[in-house]
């Protein structure tokens, strides 16, 4: 996600530089006037902490991109505003959602949306107008259960991928058939741990990617977006996760968009009429959404950088 807001930022005329890691020589060293990090998830890294406040020490603006907020980031700001920690709080902050806005709402600096962003692999080998969903495809994250709580006459392809990292694949497979012959699922529901075969069902007939449940996290509904528009796949998603360049979400037609809190509920009952009307061009989003995001990062960027008093004389974005 960095090479393409480093990428998109150099088309607006800013000097950026990419890195893994920031050291504080780096920062002394080189007349930054925005330090951006862009991080999955809180709390900060050893490294992170060290260099956002050498940041702020040394006059630059800052601004934190947290890519997977969860609740408990909010003890991140309650213990930076308390007593000699409130001044390294970052200057602005970005988060993927809007439902994660109400997570730093007592963060008073500038916030925004930078929706987790995304990449073709391939170029789309089908054209697809009006055709009926032949199938789904469903990420369990936690345990098979939840291949019970979805309701289709169609085949359901579980990816059971997550899973392998607490689970051996011939533990999962034994529990699979138990649930099988104990009728808890139905028999075209399918099971699915390698990334061959997923591979192989995103290349044949229009399928259902199911990415609303409230489990998703932004970085893998990204992954899913890229699968979506690379195989071109009918994408079933909330209404917080289309929040990201909602322009282009259609419901019904280019997409399928579920209640946030009710996913489940809508889910069930649309799954046996769903139709994928029209493949989502990622040109659509290149040409206006991705513009006017970045537009409006830039416009974020120079805002901090007047609020701040003891800027270095650059125009360079470190990121």
């Amino acid at each position: 996600m960095t090479q393409i807001i480093s990428d998109q930022l150099e088309t607006l005329g800013y000097n950026t530089e990419q890195t893994q890691i920031v050291t504080i020589p780096r920062l002394i060293l080189n007349n930054y006037q925005v330090i951006h990090f862009v991080i999955e998830s809180l709390p900060l890294t050893t490294n992170e902490f060290l260099c956002l406040t050498s940041a702020k020490a040394l006059g630059k603006a800052v601004v934190i991109s947290i890519l997977n907020a969860k609740p408990s980031d909010k003890n991140f700001l309650i213990a930076s505003k308390s007593s000699l920690l409130n001044w390294m709080l970052p200057d602005a902050l970005t988060v993927s959602q809007t439902n994660h806005l109400k997570i730093f709402r007592d963060f008073t600096a500038q916030k925004m949306i930078v929706p987790t962003l995304f990449e073709m692999k391939t170029a789309p080998k089908k054209t697809i107008s009006n055709e009926p969903i032949t199938g789904f495809v469903f990420p369990l994250f936690e345990k098979l259960e939840e291949a019970t709580e979805i309701h289709s006459e169609k085949p359901v392809y579980f990816d059971g991928r997550q899973l392998l990292a607490k689970n051996d694949s011939s533990d999962l497979r034994k529990k699979w058939m138990s649930l099988l012959t104990t009728k808890k699922i139905k028999s075209n529901y399918h099971l699915i741990l390698s990334d061959k075969k997923i591979k192989s069902l995103l290349e044949g007939e229009p399928l259902g990617l199911i990415v609303s449940s409230t489990e998703m996290q932004p970085t893998e509904f990204s992954k899913w977006v890229s699968a979506s528009l690379d195989y071109e796949h009918l994408l079933i998603l909330s209404q917080y996760q289309a929040t990201g360049f909602s322009s282009h979400w259609t419901s019904g037609h280019n997409c399928f968009v579920t209640s946030s809190h009710h996913w489940l509920r809508d889910l069930n009952a649309n799954m046996g009429h769903l139709v994928f009307n029209q493949p989502f061009a990622i040109s659509d989003i290149t040409k206006t959404s991705v513009d006017s995001l970045f537009n409006e990062l830039s416009r974020l960027y120079t805002k901090i950088i007047n609020q701040n008093t003891t800027l270095l004389d650059s125009d360079s974005a470190k990121i």
